[in-house]
């Protein structure tokens, strides 16, 4: 509940959030990047989400975030795959694709780009914007089938026994 807050109150902030992608991002970490709105990433750097190899049905907001961010052949392969995605494949979701000794520098450029326009213009845009991420358009019932399917992977989770 911890993503579920936090990525909720990212949407709801009267802010814009920039990611700066610097080598691996793995499970909740990648939905936190797809929560920002703008993100930048060195060469090299990865994506993965071990979901399927931990039996975990990924919850519906969570997942739809990332395939709006990275499209659906990304989410696909990190999801119904398994694979760890290099970020080249994923390069459509991002702003810029800079070498590894560059990130720090061109994050900042962005940001400052950012604060240099009229913020009544960027907050009304990324309003709008947010709202067109979000996963407005499946049916009830198409959500209530993935909850089930979450309820069931959890509880066939084989679960640790204690060592003595």
């Amino acid at each position: 509940l911890p993503l579920l807050r936090a990525t909720a109150a990212m949407q709801e902030a009267d802010a814009t959030f920039v990611a700066a992608i610097n080598g691996l991002v793995i499970g909740a970490g990648v939905e936190l990047v797809c929560s920002c709105d703008v993100r930048l990433a060195r060469r090299g750097a990865t994506l993965r989400v071990p979901a399927g190899r931990i039996g975990v049905v990924y919850h519906a907001a969570g997942l739809a975030r990332i395939h709006a961010a990275f499209g659906p052949t990304v989410v696909r392969r990190l999801f119904l795959v398994g694979d760890e995605v290099p970020i080249e494949d994923a390069r459509e979701g991002l702003v810029a694709l800079v070498e590894p000794d560059q990130l720090d520098a061109e994050a900042l450029a962005l940001a400052r780009r950012i604060t240099a326009l009229s913020p009544a213009s960027v907050a009304g845009n990324r309003r709008l914007l947010r709202a067109l991420d979000r996963p407005h358009a499946l049916p009830s019932e198409v959500l209530d089938a993935h909850e089930r399917a979450r309820d069931h992977a959890y509880a066939t989770i084989p679960k640790p026994t204690p060592s003595r």
